[in-house]
């Protein structure tokens, strides 16, 4: 099977339509319907059908998706592996992490590795966006969801959540806050779709406390932000920033608050597979370095 006509395939199920896969792999719109077809004829399977002014995929179609996306990253491994035999050495890594991990300390490794490590190139995406990352190209992710068995891992850090106040607040100073201190005050939360998140929500449900406001945020480093500037208390898992006080959460029961692990994890098979597991060990102080002991950045 054409490699090519399998990636633009994919390109027109992840844009949805014909004219936005085109437009993004800059291909006219005609030279990419006849490729398609191609690939049908080659397949000699009906990959998509008109549905009024669109196509959509027959059930062959969507069964073909997986098949298809792993069939281009075999491609992409299989040539990367080639520059590594030409190079004598892996030259560069891709890594895809939520935007919090790639802050907070895949950017500080990276630095403090220089040299020693390839070049390891990162973009952000949703916690549960992770994982098919890694058939679209990533070489690994760092991930607050457990992996799937299909993956290689590595657990390199668990964090909890913290209670971000600005300087001078009350708390400022103190190691750790009960978790009924969070009742009646106005919390900053990530949004639902995030792990952060859920861990908050078991809390605050597990010990019946009810806050006099919750506000959404996207972005960690906002969260921070608005903490710093007095709107609230800050419910984060992030390193504290903006002059913010980070505060441990205990239970009224002694029992351990939930927490979240940051994982490393790769498809089996991965050409640098060695290297991966190296730069997980080296990753692991950078991410043990957000422990929230009281304070700690």
């Amino acid at each position: 099977m054409n490699p090519r006509r399998l990636a633009l395939f994919l390109a027109v199920v992840d844009h949805g339509t014909v004219t936005a896969a085109a437009e993004a792999v800059r291909l006219a719109q005609p030279a990419l319907s006849r490729q398609l077809k191609s690939l049908q004829a080659e397949l000699k399977i009906k990959l998509f059908e008109p549905s009024g002014q669109r196509l959509v995929l027959t059930p062959g179609g969507r069964a073909f998706i997986p098949i298809a996306r792993r069939l281009v990253q075999q491609e992409i491994e299989a040539v990367r592996a080639v520059e590594v035999l030409r190079s004598g050495g892996v030259r560069r890594l891709a890594c895809v992490a939520t935007g919090a991990s790639i802050r907070g300390f895949i950017a500080r490794y990276i630095a403090a590795a220089g040299r020693s490590i390839p070049l390891i190139t990162t973009r952000a995406a949703g916690h549960y966006a992770l994982e098919p990352e890694l058939d679209r190209g990533a070489d690994f992710i760092v991930t607050p969801v457990a992996p799937s068995g299909r993956l290689e891992q590595e657990l390199i850090g668990v964090v909890g959540v913290r209670a971000c106040v600005p300087a001078r607040h009350a708390w400022e100073g103190r190691d750790e806050i009960g978790v009924a201190e969070l009742a009646g005050q106005t919390l900053l939360v990530p949004p639902p779709h995030t792990v952060s998140r859920q861990l908050v929500d078991q809390v605050l449900a597990t010990y019946d406390v009810v806050p006099a406001d919750i506000i959404e945020c996207e972005d960690g480093a906002t969260i921070q932000a608005l903490a710093a500037a007095g709107h609230g208390i800050g419910m984060s898992t992030e390193h504290r920033e903006y002059g913010t006080w980070a505060c441990e959460l205990t239970t009224p029961d002694g029992a351990p608050m939930p927490t979240m692990g940051l994982w490393m994890a790769w498809l089996r098979g991965h050409y640098a597979e060695d290297l991966l597991r190296e730069i997980a060990a080296g990753m692991r102080p950078f991410a043990a370095h957000r422990s929230y002991r009281p304070g700690l950045t």
